[in-house]
């Protein structure tokens, strides 16, 4: 059983908040999830990597077990100058990372991760003022701490997420840094949280840590197989061609895009693909062959008027539709 299959079935959701937690709580090396600072290290690593500078977090890294605090929803005010609808801004996740001096600790790093698990999420601003509010207050505090800002996102380039990723410009950065990472990525398997995850359950195999509890270990590749079939739009098609649905097809619509899938048991299912909520799904077959004017009868018998089951009809609209596909 995957229990985060499970956690969406009905009316259930797992939304950026719910995401954000359990990163936070992997990212955490003094949680009971019981594998130290495995997770965190191979994170710093793999954003040490991206900036091109594998020296980055060498501080940290050297130490035996790297100390660090983890905090969601951080909050920060931000300077009038820049906004004037909103005064804060929030910060999914934080990491604070510390070095040991003598009988102090002191704050080196920051990492502000802004987490995204759907395209359309995507806000032009909002990257920059995360920045520049959390800046402002930290540096306030201690200019001494280098910050790095995270935007976490699934796989896949969409304008949007360009937009708001490079709105945060070298100017506002100065000495700080932004990387850019995904959930998943089907073209760098290791760079990104499930190949974290896999890395963590594979030195694990390998004896290199502490053993995981059979509980965790189970837990963990859940989450890996939840975040490539439901947050990586590419691999959730690789997912349904060797899973449980047999055809899929794109809908466009007025109001947005829908995805129809036919399982094999011949029950048809659709959703909107970037809520992911799914649809009752005879208003929205008539809908599709109304809006699109497809060439197929509500009607199994014309003179009777005996209308098609929700089956027969998904059927008829995919053929249809891949019918126009292939013209």
């Amino acid at each position: 059983m995957n229990i985060f299959e499970a956690l969406i079935q009905g009316k259930g959701r797992i939304n950026e908040e719910t995401m954000s937690s359990m990163l936070a709580f992997l990212l955490n090396p003094s949680q009971t999830h019981g594998i130290g600072d495995t997770f965190l290290r191979q994170f710093l690593n793999i954003v040490a990597g991206e900036i091109g500078n594998t020296n980055y977090f060498e501080e940290i890294l050297r130490q035996d077990f790297i100390r660090g605090e983890v905090f969601l929803e951080e909050r920060y005010d931000l300077d009038p100058k820049y906004i004037f609808d909103q005064k804060t801004r929030t910060i999914d996740v934080e990491i604070r990372l510390y070095k040991r001096d003598l009988d102090e600790l002191i704050e080196m790093h920051r990492i502000l991760i802004e987490n995204k698990i759907r395209h359309g999420a995507a806000q032009v601003e909002q990257l920059k003022e995360e920045f520049i509010a959390a800046r402002d207050a930290i540096i306030d505090d201690n200019e001494e701490i280098i910050i790095t800002t995270i935007f976490l996102t699934p796989y896949g380039s969409q304008s949007q997420l360009m937009k708001e990723f490079d709105t945060l410009t070298q100017d506002e950065l100065e000495n700080h840094k932004k990387v850019w990472l995904r959930w998943h990525d089907v073209d760098n398997l290791e760079n990104n949280i499930t190949g974290i995850i896999r890395y963590t359950l594979e030195r694990e195999l390998r004896g290199e840590i502490n053993p995981i509890s059979e509980y965790v270990r189970h837990t963990l590749k859940a989450f890996a197989y939840y975040i490539e079939s439901k947050v990586s739009p590419i691999v959730s098609e690789r997912h349904f061609e060797i899973g449980t649905a047999t055809e899929r097809i794109e809908v466009v619509l007025r109001d947005g895009v829908y995805v129809l899938e036919k399982y094999t048991s011949d029950s048809i299912r659709i959703h909107n693909k970037e809520t992911g909520e799914h649809l009752t799904v005879k208003p929205m077959l008539r809908r599709i062959i109304e809006e699109l004017d497809l060439d197929v009868s509500l009607y199994r018998d014309e003179i009777l008027l005996k209308t098609k089951n929700t089956r027969t009809l998904g059927r008829d609209v995919l053929e249809e539709l891949t019918r126009r596909e292939n013209l």
